[in-house]
C-alpha cells in the first residue's frame, strides 16, 4: 500500500516538474522545454489505453454493465488525454512557425530545369582533314 502511494507521489512530482518546464518553455518561447512533457504525456496515454483495454475486457467478463461503463470511461478519458496532448503539440508547432526561416523538406522548384530542345535548321558541318 505504501509502496504504491510512494510511486504515485513520485510520478505526480515528475509530472508536475515537466508541466512547469513546459509552462516556462511556452512563456519563454523555447520549444525544447516542451518536449519532455509531450513525451511523458504520450507514454501516459499509451499506458492508460493498454491498462484500460485489459480492465475493460476483465469487466466485460464479470458483467456487461460494468464493461460498458469501463468502455465509456476509457473512451472519454482517452479522448481528453489526446485532446490535451494535441493542444500542447499545436503550441509547439506554432512556436516553430514563428521563426524567421521556413523549413521545406524538398525544394519546390526542381533544381535541374531542362532546356527546350533546339533543332537547328541548317545541318552541322565538320571539317574532315
Amino acid at each position: 500500500m505504501y509502496v504504491a502511494l510512494a510511486a504515485e507521489a513520485a510520478f505526480a512530482a515528475v509530472y508536475l516538474l515537466f508541466a512547469l518546464v513546459m509552462t516556462i518553455g511556452i512563456c519563454s518561447r523555447q520549444r525544447c522545454l516542451m518536449v519532455p512533457y509531450l513525451v511523458l504525456q504520450m507514454l501516459v496515454i499509451v499506458c492508460f489505453v493498454a491498462v484500460g483495454i485489459v480492465a475493460t475486457v476483465f469487466f466485460f467478463l464479470l458483467s456487461v454493465v460494468m464493461g460498458c461503463v469501463s468502455l465509456g470511461v476509457l473512451l472519454v478519458a482517452t479522448f481528453l488525454f489526446c485532446y490535451f496532448w494535441s493542444a500542447v503539440q499545436k503550441a509547439f508547432s506554432e512556436l516553430g512557425a514563428s521563426r524567421d526561416y521556413m523549413y521545406a523538406p524538398a525544394p519546390i522548384d526542381p533544381i535541374y530545369k531542362p532546356q527546350k530542345y533546339h533543332h537547328p535548321s541548317a545541318p552541322q558541318q565538320f571539317n574532315l582533314e
